[in-house]
């Protein structure tokens, strides 16, 4: 059965955990040394992988982007302290929507995990 994708779906996703981020690799085309990562949200329902072109749309046009943003910050943070506990801290960017940027919760949010120390400007 296909997970069909609504508001209501993408919210039960966030509260099972289904949401998580794959990192993208960015190397050096002068040197071929890996030189930072950009953090992208996926989706596994189930057995099931669904993309990112399937779901992101749905979240912008129903505006819960900054919902979403503000559900995965403790997500990246997470994972950056796993990176970093391994010995990769490298400069990791995420993706903001513009609707991120129109409320005042998640960029608050990522204002005092910023002035807080547990993101840098890598």
């Amino acid at each position: 059965m296909d997970t069909e994708i609504t508001p209501s779906a993408l919210r039960d996703a966030m509260r099972r955990d289904e949401l998580f981020y794959s990192y993208q690799p960015k190397t050096s085309f002068e040197s071929g040394r890996l030189v930072g990562a950009e953090a992208l949200i996926r989706w596994r329902s189930g057995d099931k992988m669904i993309s990112p072109g399937e779901f992101i749309p749905i979240v912008e046009q129903c505006g819960m982007a900054p919902e979403l943003f503000e559900h995965m910050i403790p997500r990246f943070l997470e994972d950056r302290a796993v990176m970093c506990a391994q010995g990769i801290d490298i400069p990791v960017s995420i993706n903001v929507s513009p609707e991120d940027l129109k409320v005042s919760g998640p960029t608050d949010l990522l204002h005092e995990l910023i002035v807080g120390g547990q993101v840098t400007g890598n």
